[in-house]
């Protein structure tokens, strides 16, 4: 298991932080509307934890269900994707 932490900013192309938004908000609201991959009750635990700012802990198998998830999810875009999958794969 291991714990990720999204509470950083959600950053656009120039540097810059969206609106208010933070990787672990971006990732909670993506979470609640899709989870064709991912089980719903993890999900909903996931994203609450994520709403709240709250690092999440995830152990490998759950990490590649969320990798495969997230590059299958139309519900965002690609720099949404990368942002949240280079906090995973670090």
């Amino acid at each position: 298991m291991k714990i990720y932490d999204f509470s950083g900013p959600f950053l656009g192309f120039d540097g810059k932080q969206v609106e208010d938004a933070t990787l672990a908000l971006i990732l909670g609201r993506i979470l609640a509307a899709d989870s064709k991959v991912i089980n719903p009750r993890k999900a909903i635990i996931w994203g609450d934890s994520l709403g709240k700012n709250q690092n999440i802990e995830i152990d490998e198998a759950d990490k590649k269900i969320l990798i495969a998830f997230l590059e299958n999810t139309e519900i965002c875009n690609n720099l949404m994707k990368g942002r949240i999958l280079s906090v995973l794969e670090s």
